[in-house]
């Protein structure tokens, strides 16, 4: 795939959706630079097939080096949820051995939740208590699916792994390439998750027995920064980190409600075995509001709020 030209794609396979089955013939245009990360670089771009034109995201791995390519294929696979990014389909390109490239064509969303907490906290706010709590809520049930349903621990939560669209406030996970079935006989590594996000069983043991219990502490570090417009433990160093997180986060805004306060607290308990799983975290009374749109004050997120819900029940 060209940065600027036009690629003849064929796709390999498809996750389910007859549009995208193969041997169905596309073609991407208009390709630029959105985003780049540890295991490739991701371009927006148009799909051009069947009459029709689709911006798409493309996340392009180089092999046979990027196996976190690979890997995030062979997960994706294994993945349909509401809350964690589609994948439409693959393709190959370039030549040759060391020239080889692995393109994941992904449903396109417009930003990520770190843009929109840095976006908030440039002019000193922070997102709404509505606003915090329907993408908290859409990340826990993302990782109670990935959790339960698919057996997968995400292992990389972060507000930049999490899409939103924020005409419709949908919260997606992404990022997959360091995702993997703890369960699945291979050493699991303790050098995975960015620091600031990293659970204490992962910068303090050396054993390499650890459970889905740290994307649960990332994900309460994620609500915190949701509510503060600050990372909860902003180490600096693995020592620096190993400090901070001996100590709770200080919540203090308007922006933090007790109820969930309550929630993260729970999420950052040093013990991994006390903590909640990402599936009780949605039943925490924080998420109560959600369940029973009439009794939120305030209407800028209302809305929103009554669309997921009813998309919830008909999902469940």
């Amino acid at each position: 795939m060209h940065r600027d030209g036009r690629d003849d794609v064929t796709a390999v396979t498809g996750n389910g959706d007859p549009a995208t089955t193969a041997g169905d013939r596309y073609r991407i245009t208009c390709v630029t630079p959105l985003d780049a990360g540890t295991f490739g670089t991701v371009y927006r771009a148009v799909l051009l097939g069947r009459g029709s034109r689709r911006p798409v995201a493309v996340k392009q791995t180089r092999l046979p080096y990027g196996r976190g390519g690979r890997n995030e294929l062979d997960v994706h696979t294994r993945l349909r949820h509401p809350n964690v990014v589609r994948l439409l389909f693959y393709f190959y390109s370039g030549n040759g051995t060391f020239d080889r490239r692995l393109n994941l064509v992904m449903e396109l969303m417009p930003t990520n939740l770190d843009r929109v907490i840095r976006r908030y906290a440039s002019v000193g706010r922070t997102v709404s208590v509505s606003q915090g709590k329907l993408y908290a809520y859409q990340m826990f049930r993302g990782l109670g699916y990935m959790h339960g349903t698919a057996g997968l621990c995400h292992r990389d939560v972060k507000p930049r792994n999490m899409l939103l669209c924020p005409w419709t406030d949908a919260l997606k996970l992404c990022d997959f390439g360091s995702a993997k079935d703890l369960t699945d006989g291979r050493p699991n590594s303790r050098y995975v998750c960015s620091r600031r996000y990293r659970a204490p069983e992962l910068l303090f043991a050396t054993a390499t027995h650890y459970t889905t219990a740290v994307d649960v502490w990332s994900a309460g570090c994620v609500y915190a920064e949701l509510m503060t417009g600050a990372p909860a433990f902003p180490g600096v160093s693995a020592s620096h980190q190993r400090a901070l997180v001996r100590r709770p986060p200080a919540l203090r805004s308007a922006a933090a409600p007790r109820d969930s306060v309550r929630l993260v607290m729970a999420a950052l308990r040093l013990d991994p075995r006390s903590r909640p799983t990402a599936l009780q975290a949605c039943a925490h009374e924080c998420f109560d509001v959600l369940r029973s749109p009439g009794r939120f004050d305030g209407h800028d997120q209302l809305s929103s709020l009554i669309v997921l819900q009813r998309a919830l029940k008909n999902k469940n």
